[in-house]
């Protein structure tokens, strides 16, 4: 009797183990580059924006705001980097990490302007889901692609490397390097 107590103890033991390295947590993003400056952020509705530099901290629900001409490059922890390449507007609505690092969820919302997102080859397999929403869909990609949203709310993405997959009102599409794909107008 005291062998089965046993054996549920250690399974509910390693079941805890397994919950507390999969649960994810919130993982800020930091701002790894600023070629050209231009690039502000904004924590809230009640808060100025402030220049972006180096090294700055960006949490879930913060707003990034280039001018024309701003270049700068964020990194996520899942190992993604996004580099805003025009006048525009980000939002990042969702970064979580687990504490083994096995799972992550990182989702930026392009309102409009011009980006290259950059998601380590293999994230996929191991859980992480890097995701970038644009107006009318989004795009779940491992590899390199560049996504351009005007601000008539139309969205052209092109996989330069790797693969993306493209969800909008109209279907789900499994993109391929050199493969191109328009969302909504413009």
């Amino acid at each position: 009797m005291w062998l089965l107590a046993l054996v549920a103890i250690v399974g509910v033991a390693q079941g805890l183990v397994w919950v507390l390295q999969h649960r994810t947590f919130p993982c800020a993003a930091r701002v790894v580059n600023v070629e050209r400056p231009g690039l502000h952020v904004e924590a809230g509705t009640l808060d100025a924006s402030q220049p972006a530099t180096a090294g700055r901290f960006i949490g879930e629900g913060v707003s990034l705001i280039a001018e024309p001409g701003s270049v700068a490059e964020i990194a996520f922890c899942d190992g993604a980097l996004l580099r805003v390449e025009s006048a525009g507007q980000w939002v990042l609505q969702e970064s979580r990490w687990s504490r083994n690092g096995q799972v992550s969820r990182v989702i930026v919302r392009q309102e409009w302007g011009q980006s290259s997102l950059a998601s380590p080859a293999g994230t996929q397999a191991r859980g992480a889901h890097t995701i970038l929403a644009v107006p009318g869909g989004r795009i779940e990609l491992c590899g390199v692609a560049t996504v351009l949203t005007t601000e008539e709310g139309g969205t052209r993405i092109t996989v330069w490397q790797g693969r993306g997959v493209v969800v909008d009102g109209a279907g789900r599409w499994e993109l391929q390097a050199g493969q191109e794909h328009r969302i909504g107008v413009g």
